[in-house]
C-alpha cells in the first residue's frame, strides 16, 4: 500500500530527471532484489523422505494424493454462494487496471499531460485510498454494528455487515468509474478517483464472506485459487480495455472514457451477483471450535 503511494510520485520526478530508463531498470532491480529475498525464509515443511519404496509405489501415492488435494480444492466451492465468490473475483482485477496499470496512458492521452506526471495523480488517488482505508472505513463499520445506529444501518454480526460493505462498495466502484470515464479535466477524474477508493475494498469484504464456507486448514487453499482466478481473468480483461480504449480513440468525444464505462458496467454485474449471496447461519469455523 506504501508503495502504491509512493512509487507513482517517485517515478514521475525520476523521470522528469533522468528519462525514462533510469526508472525502468531501478524497478526490475528492485524486482530482483525482492525475489532474492524470498529464499532466506526459513522453510518450515519439512519433506519426509520414503526409503525403500519402489519409484510406482511412490507415483501411485502422489497421484492419489493429489487427486485427494484436488478433491478439497473442489469441496470449497460446493455452495451456489461461493461459485459466484468466484465469478466476482474474475472481474474484480478490472478495478486494479483502471487505477494503476491503464490509468497513466489514459490520462496521458485524454488530458494532453506527460506520462511522467500522471504518476502524481495515481499518488493522489494513494493519498486518498489510505485516508479512507485507514480513518473512514473503521469508523462506518465499528458505526454499523454499534448498537445506537438506526436499525436500517444497523447489523447484528459482522457477517451480514461485510456483505452490505461489499455490495456497497460494488456501488461506489461503478460510480467512480463512470466519473471517470465521463471527466473531461483533470479534479473531476481526481474526484472520481476519490470515489473509487471508497470500493477497493470489495476484495477484502469478499475474502471475508468466503472464509464462512470453508474451514481453517482450507483457507489457504481457498485464497490460493481466488488469486489464480484473479490472474487468469487477466487473460481477458487487459485485452478488452485495450480494445475499448482505441475504439474510444477513435471516436473522440466524451467516447475517450468508454474503458471506464465498460468497467462501470462490469461493477454492475458485480454488485447484481453479489445479491445471490447468502450469508450462512453458522461459519465453518464455528463447527471446528463446537467439535
Amino acid at each position: 500500500m506504501v508503495g502504491n503511494l509512493i512509487s507513482p510520485a517517485l517515478a514521475s520526478m525520476l523521470m522528469a530527471a533522468v528519462g525514462p530508463w533510469p526508472p525502468f531498470l531501478l524497478s526490475v532491480i528492485l524486482i530482483l532484489l525482492s525475489a532474492a529475498i524470498i529464499f532466506l525464509v526459513p522453510e518450515s515443511l519439512k519433506h519426509e523422505t520414503q526409503d525403500g519404496v519402489p519409484d510406482d509405489s511412490k507415483f501411485k501415492s502422489s497421484l492419489k494424493k493429489s487427486l485427494g488435494e484436488l478433491k478439497k480444492s473442489a469441496s470449497a466451492f460446493a455452495s451456489l454462494s461461493m461459485i459466484i465468490v468466484l465469478l466476482i473475483t474474475m472481474l474484480q482485477l478490472s478495478l486494479v487496471l483502471s487505477t494503476y496499470q491503464f490509468l497513466s496512458q489514459f490520462a496521458s492521452k485524454r488530458y494532453h499531460i506527460p506520462i511522467a506526471d500522471t504518476g502524481y495523480i495515481q499518488s493522489t488517488y494513494g493519498v486518498g485510498f489510505i485516508v479512507i482505508s485507514f480513518f473512514i472505513m473503521p469508523w462506518i463499520t465499528s458505526a454499523l454494528v454499534y448498537p445506537g445506529t438506526p436499525a436500517l444501518l444497523r447489523f447484528e454480526d459482522d457477517k451480514r455487515r461485510d456483505l452490505f460493505l461489499a455490495r456497497a462498495s460494488y456501488i461506489a466502484s461503478m460510480i467512480g468509474t463512470f466519473i471517470l470515464g465521463l471527466s473531461g479535466s483533470i479534479p473531476g477524474f481526481i474526484f472520481g478517483l476519490v470515489i473509487l477508493a471508497f470500493g477497493v475494498s470489495s476484495e477484502g469484504y469478499l475474502k471475508s464472506i468466503a472464509t464462512l464456507y470453508v474451514t481453517t486448514e482450507q483457507r489457504t487453499r481457498l485464497f490460493t485459487i481466488l488469486g489464480l482466478s484473479s490472474i487468469a481473468s487477466d487473460l481477458w480483461l487487459s485485452p478488452a480495455l485495450a480494445a475499448l480504449f482505441s475504439l474510444g480513440m477513435q471516436y473522440g468525444g466524451t467516447w475517450i472514457g468508454l474503458p471506464y464505462f465498460g468497467i462501470s458496467v462490469i461493477c454492475v454485474v458485480m454488485f447484481c451477483a453479489s445479491l445471490f449471496i447468502k450469508v450462512p447461519s453458522y461459519s465453518r469455523v464455528d463447527e471446528e471450535s463446537d467439535e
